[in-house]
């Protein structure tokens, strides 16, 4: 006796059932329709999601699930929404299959949101490291979800976590109208090997570096208050992701038009490390990060001829003077503190290391639009982001070179 097709389809969801943990959301494995991109429902949605985060008594400790919360606020999505053009159609793509990154814990979140408001139902895959680390957010969305007015949210939205499984991953993508993927480079040429259907699309964010251009003269006629407010901002660039972020700086090159002689320029630069420190002093460094930035430091001093020295801040910041500017500065892996630092007397200097590995560029006492013109003039490859010191987290629809939301929907186009 033949099994009916019904019969089929509910062995195969029980199948998949039974190899994954659900943390969020309903999605019963059925085609997801597309919605209008910022859609009513979802915003309001997302502006509740903000505000039970903020309330939330194991949530509202968290500076990262506070940081999502307020990044997903009403008034922000609506700045996008705003900017978005006059007269076109929109509509989402149908379901979205992201593959989180293991090295930013809430990173699946603000993915979540991207799908969401290009006016998809989401599939999202949490890696089984950041687990516990994400169990609690998880907890909110999905009481959040559970409202009677967010129903059609919750019935096409899951986020999950299962362990290696080829089998799966081959059938999520096989279903989903758009994949995106954050993660390493091997990991991005990983799933390369799940095939998608043909009218699929994808998104991939790999491996990023990032630097930072200060302007010498800017800090040499800054008072006190000028520097410590650059370190603060500095500091949450950099520490708050433990330097683990794609747009987090390691590199810094010093910017001396001036001319600014030597011995100054030197004492400048040890003073805004001083303050840098000063402010940093706050950063839990454990004992394993303090033990792997000293070996990691270790290591570069043996194989990268360009160190000069390194100048030590006791175990919170070390800073690797270059004796020459770097071909790449891909090769500059320092996390929990690790910074090198170069003086350059114009910008075009900078071209060098800005290959397409190289994200954000953040400045401060720089002019941004000449630094610009100068990586258009030039044509390289890298810096997709030129922001102000403080701003190097801001996840924002454009991001890598490209606009996330229109990326994750299609225009109706009316001739």
């Amino acid at each position: 006796m033949q099994r009916s097709g019904g019969a089929v389809i509910l062995m195969e969801r029980e199948k998949i059932e039974n190899k994954i943990t659900r943390l969020a959301g309903g999605w019963q494995f059925h085609e997801m329709k597309a919605r209008k991109p910022y859609d009513q429902n979802v915003m309001e949605f997302l502006e509740e999601l903000s505000k039970e985060i903020c309330m939330n008594e194991k949530t509202a400790v968290s500076m990262e699930a506070r940081s999502f919360a307020f990044w997903c606020r009403k008034n922000h999505l609506n700045q996008w929404k705003m900017e978005r053009k006059d007269g076109e159609y929109l509509l989402g793509l149908g379901m979205i299959f992201h593959i989180a990154p293991s090295n930013i814990p809430l990173l699946f979140a603000y993915s979540m949101v991207f799908g969401l408001l290009s006016g998809n139902g989401n599939v999202i895959r949490i890696s089984q490291r950041t687990l516990e680390k994400s169990k609690d957010i998880c907890e909110v969305i999905e009481r959040v979800m559970r409202k009677e007015k967010y129903k059609e949210i919750y019935e096409n939205n899951l986020i999950m976590t299962y362990k290696k499984d080829d089998g799966l991953t081959t059938k999520l993508s096989k279903m989903c109208d758009g994949r995106v993927v954050w993660g390493g480079d091997e990991t991005i040429e990983n799933m390369r090997r799940y095939p998608l259907k043909t009218s699929a699309r994808e998104l991939t964010f790999p491996d990023r570096n990032s630097i930072a251009v200060f302007g010498l003269s800017h800090i040499k006629n800054a008072d006190e208050e000028e520097k410590e407010d650059l370190a603060y901002r500095f500091y949450n660039d950099t520490f708050l992701m433990d330097q683990n972020a794609c747009s987090s700086p390691r590199l810094i090159y010093w910017l001396n038009e001036d001319d600014i002689p030597k011995e100054e320029s030197k004492k400048i630069r040890e003073e805004w490390w001083q303050t840098f420190y000063k402010v940093s002093q706050k950063y839990d460094l454990t004992p394993w990060k303090a033990s792997k930035k000293y070996e990691q430091i270790c290591y570069e001093i043996m194989e990268f001829h360009e160190i000069d020295q390194v100048k030590r801040y006791k175990n919170t910041i070390y800073v690797s003077q270059l004796k020459e500017n770097s071909k790449s500065a891909d090769h500059y892996r320092g996390k929990f503190g690790c910074f090198y630092e170069y003086e350059i007397k114009s910008l075009n200097q900078m071209l060098t290391v800005l290959d397409r590995k190289i994200q954000t560029i953040v400045y401060e006492g720089i002019n941004p639009e000449k630094l610009a013109v100068e990586i258009i003039r030039s044509g390289v490859k890298g810096a997709d982001r030129i922001v102000k010191a403080g701003s190097a987290l801001e996840l924002d629809r454009i991001w890598d070179g490209k606009d996330v939301i229109a990326s994750l929907s299609r225009i109706i186009q009316i001739k």
